[in-house]
């Protein structure tokens, strides 16, 4: 009988080298959540492309989110507190309680062959302040801002007049632009005294040259009846020229029996009454 033969040993198997594992996307939250929930669903053979397009697209979409962020401020800070015709009750110049030294615009830069830059334009604190409760900043694109009592509306009369006014009621602010007036302010209100004192029961109360905001100004306050009701009106009127020699004007009118409180509103307008040297038309 042969031999019996020795079994051969099996070669050895090699295992194959395990596969790599895919990396994990990073957790999402917020407004792309959603896009990490659509990853995890994809079928195993397209995991780890859609998985890249996922991440490629959250980073695409916050950056642009990022910029259209930025861009949308710069937006509201340029165009916020022009009533533009309307009412804006967040107007900017941006307020604050407690302001700092006056800010300075900084000039551009002169164009080749000119001049040279203009001077810069200082804003004062006055212009930049935050207004007291019951009031809101109003900024014209005429060029100037001043405080009116939240709610009141603007209304263009034409003639360079512009009116801030509530819903109701007779109470009205009004701003005039007399444009490269040839007089002061004072010879200016003796002429307007002509034509208003033919009102019925007109009383001059004062009349005061002074100067506003470190220009050249007057005052100029009285009462007259009203035709329809008979009852007693009470007006004043503050005007000065401009460094172009623009002549602005703000007068406040409203019942007598309404003035010891009334008189506030045309006090706080002036108190947050600025405009800058503007060439008006």
């Amino acid at each position: 009988m042969p031999p019996a033969q020795l079994a051969q040993p099996a070669p050895p198997v090699h295992p194959a080298p395990p596969t790599p594992a895919a990396q994990p996307v990073p957790a999402l939250t917020g407004a792309f959540a959603p896009l990490a929930a659509q990853a995890q669903a994809t079928v195993p053979g397209e995991q780890r492309s859609t998985r890249r397009k996922v991440v490629l697209w959250v980073a695409v979409g916050l950056a642009a989110f990022l910029v259209g962020g930025a861009a949308t401020a710069g937006v509201m800070l340029t165009r916020g507190g022009t009533d533009g015709g309307g009412k804006s009750k967040h107007p900017t110049p941006a307020s604050s309680s407690a302001p700092s030294g006056p800010a300075t615009a900084q000039p551009s830069a002169a164009p080749s062959g000119s001049a040279g830059p203009a001077a810069p334009v200082t804003i004062p604190d006055r212009a930049k302040a935050q207004p007291p409760a019951g009031y809101e900043r109003m900024t014209s694109p005429e060029g100037f801002t001043l405080a009116v009592p939240e709610g009141w509306h603007r209304e263009n009369k034409g003639s360079n007049q512009i009116d801030y006014a509530g819903p109701t009621g007779l109470a009205h602010l009004r701003v005039g632009i007399t444009v490269h007036s040839t007089q002061s302010v004072s010879d200016h209100f003796l002429k307007m005294e002509k034509v208003v004192s033919k009102q019925d029961g007109y009383k001059r109360v004062q009349f005061t040259e002074n100067t506003f905001q470190g220009r050249p100004g007057a005052l100029w306050e009285w009462t007259y009846t009203e035709q329809y009701t008979g009852r007693t009106i009470h007006a004043v009127d503050q005007a000065y020229v401009d460094e172009k020699g623009n002549e602005l004007a703000v007068l406040y009118e409203d019942r007598e029996e309404y003035w010891s409180e009334a008189r506030k509103v045309f006090d706080t307008a002036l108190a947050y009454w600025w405009c800058g040297a503007t060439d008006f038309e």
